[in-house]
């Protein structure tokens, strides 16, 4: 699958293209047989979420950067994916409007400080079956996954994305508890 997207300057893009591809094979896998909508989270210029919208899947993305809302709807457009939906502000502020929806993947790419407590709260509210935890901080990833409680962690990969640095990405699946 290739996919053309519209960055702007001050735009956040994985610079590891081979590693990239490799991080959205394995969220597209966990996301696999997916009904109902997925919410990607923190989105920025909709990569995952037309990364997965390519093949069919509903998305919401949710981002607070202007502009780079602005290029995940061009890259939409610019690629014929009409699946994806891109909604500008915060994500603490959008979240649960979803609440009582079919959403039933929700992806969280939050920058290195975490997701807020009201994010966490929100998506345990939301009850999603699966939750997808993209994370480049792994002492913020552990803290959101232990508050995280009605969930079970299924699968973690880690991704190499900074060759030849300390730094990782962490990709984790987790599934709702059955309660």
């Amino acid at each position: 699958m290739q996919l053309n997207f519209r960055l702007s300057l001050t735009s956040f893009f994985q610079v590891h293209p081979e590693q990239t591809i490799r991080l959205f094979e394995i969220i597209s896998e966990w996301a696999q047989n997916t009904t109902g909508r997925i919410l990607d989270a923190f989105c920025g210029i909709g990569a995952i979420s037309l990364w997965l919208g390519q093949s069919g899947s509903q998305v919401v993305g949710i981002e607070e950067l202007p502009q780079a809302v602005l290029d995940a709807r061009a890259s939409a457009k610019k690629n014929g994916i009409d699946s994806c939906v891109f909604i500008e502000g915060k994500v603490e502020e959008h979240i649960r409007k979803f609440k009582g929806q079919d959403i039933k993947i929700i992806i969280l790419d939050p920058p290195r400080k975490g997701c807020s407590e009201k994010v966490i709260k929100a998506v345990s509210e939301i009850r999603p079956k699966k939750v997808i935890y993209i994370s480049c901080n792994p002492s913020t990833l552990a803290r959101d996954l232990t508050r995280l409680k009605n969930y079970s962690i299924k699968d973690i990969i880690v991704v190499d994305l900074f060759p030849q640095t300390q730094h990782v990405e962490v990709a984790v699946l987790l599934t709702l508890n059955n309660s």
